[in-house]
Parts: C-alpha cells; structure tokens; sequence
C-alpha cells in the first residue's frame, strides 16, 4: 500500500472542517495541534496562527489544561466563549498509557 501522507491529511482536514462539531486537539504541554476552520472562525483567529499557542490564550474559559493534567474525560459540560453558552466534551488522548494530549468537541451552541 502506498501511503501519501500530505494527501491523508489534507482529507482528513477537509472532514473535520465538515463537521457540525468544533474540533480542537492539544498536545501533552496543552498547545494547539488542530483547530477545525469553523471553530477557528467562530474565535476569530487564523487558525494557522494559533497551532503551537497555549490552549488558555486562544479559548476562554478552556479545561483543556486540566483533562490532560487529570487524564479524565469531562463530558456534556457547560461552556462560555465569547458570550456564548456551549456543550462540550473533552477527552484526554492517551499513547501506551500516558496522556500525551486532549481532544475537545463543541456538540452544542446556545444561540440566544
């Protein structure tokens, strides 16, 4: 099997972006490996620009720092950024037992 990883990861970018969910996904010092396009644009960053900051810099009241720290998951919960009320859940990713990083979904927007 020949494997071209620019062209996977391109893909798998394009599918992300697709979601109805936002997407970020953190590294173990919490900087910002992946932003999804829509989250980014909601936050309004480029989210080029934000790959490498500290997670804390970029989304307000982010617990991100805290499921890598913890190594527990925090699902359905209740989040505020830029005025807006959110559901999220956030997960730690783990490689041969050791967080090494978190994933964090916005399932939900308040509008109103």
């Amino acid at each position: 099997m020949n494997i071209d990883l620019n062209r996977d990861l391109t893909s798998l970018n394009l599918a992300l972006d697709a979601l109805d969910e936002w997407i970020v996904v953190v590294d173990a010092a919490a900087k910002i490996q992946f932003i999804n396009l829509p989250y980014a644009q909601f936050l309004g960053i480029k989210r080029e620009a934000s790959y490498g900051c500290y997670v804390v810099d970029v989304i307000e009241n982010t617990r991100m720092h805290f499921v890598i720290k913890s190594g527990q998951e925090e699902l359905s919960k209740l989040q505020e950024v830029r005025g807006r009320h959110m559901i999220t859940n956030r997960y730690p990713i783990r490689q041969a037992g050791k967080v090494i990083g978190a994933i964090g979904f916005v399932l939900y927007l308040y509008w109103c």
